[in-house]
């Protein structure tokens, strides 16, 4: 899971979902779930000719890789997702804020109807536009485990790391193969790049450039660059190839791709 910048909405996007939101704060608190789902379906059935398309490509563009799915980063996205859901916010069914993008498996098999809150209410879960999950998440780049962060505050590991890992089933076995296969690879396509720019192969290094920022587990290139941050003497050259490392120091525009 990966820091992802939430875009700002268009005139004509933001009014829709004001008026969808209107339409349930104008029921009871009773009433309110029921008339969250009626509405939300019906703009979903008449998808093709309301906003709710604008809405659904923004977040697709949105998306880490391909459209990668905001929780794994592995499958493609298939559906808006509620971080709230609209059974504990109803109010909240149309909100910007809290509508990601999601594959079906970590949204209908994994997630579900689970949202495990704090004592005083608040998510235990990251929600990747609002946070940066690395501050909760560690990879383990030999295995493509995510591991819970310890919190600097306490020297324990991260609660909301934890139930994240755990909710969204981050730690199933296809996933870690995933992301040990792309702390390979990246490396590789990073060191091709510098190559190729350094032959004057401008063309092919765009595109080893686009296929690294279209790859998924897009995750894996923030932690990547984390770890060679630290130089050549504090990184294990076991994990970090120093081929790659050096790639890295002359190509310093590599690290603005996390967060184009």
């Amino acid at each position: 899971m990966r820091s992802i910048q939430r875009t700002t909405l268009s005139a004509d996007e933001a009014n829709w979902l004001e008026k969808q939101t209107a339409k349930i704060l104008e029921k009871s608190e009773t009433e309110r779930k029921a008339e969250a789902d009626r509405v939300w379906t019906n703009a979903k059935k008449n998808q093709s000719t309301n906003q709710l398309r604008h809405v659904q490509t923004r977040l697709q563009n949105m998306c880490n890789g391909l459209e990668r799915c905001m929780y794994c980063e592995d499958s493609q996205g298939t559906a808006i997702e509620h971080f709230w859901p609209r059974k504990a916010k109803p109010e909240r069914t149309f909100a910007w804020d809290n509508l990601l993008y999601a594959c079906a498996h970590c949204n209908s098999n994994e997630k579900r109807s689970q949202f495990p809150l704090t004592s005083d209410g608040q998510p235990l879960l990251i929600d990747p536009t609002a946070e940066d999950p690395m501050e909760h998440l560690l990879l383990v780049p030999r295995t493509g485990t995510y591991m819970a962060r310890l919190e600097v505050a306490t020297q324990q590991a991260s609660t909301k790391g934890q139930t994240s890992i755990t909710t969204f089933a981050l730690n199933r076995a296809i996933l870690e193969t995933g992301r040990r296969n792309t702390w390979v690879s990246l490396q590789a396509l990073i060191i091709q790049y510098d190559a190729d720019l350094t032959s004057h192969n401008n063309e092919q290094a765009k595109l080893v450039y686009q296929a690294i920022c279209g790859y998924p587990f897009a995750s894996v290139l923030a932690h990547l660059l984390s770890m060679a941050a630290k130089g050549p003497a504090a990184t294990d050259v076991t994990l970090v190839r120093p081929e790659c490392l050096a790639a890295l120091e002359r190509r310093p525009e590599i690290a603005t791709w996390i967060v184009r």
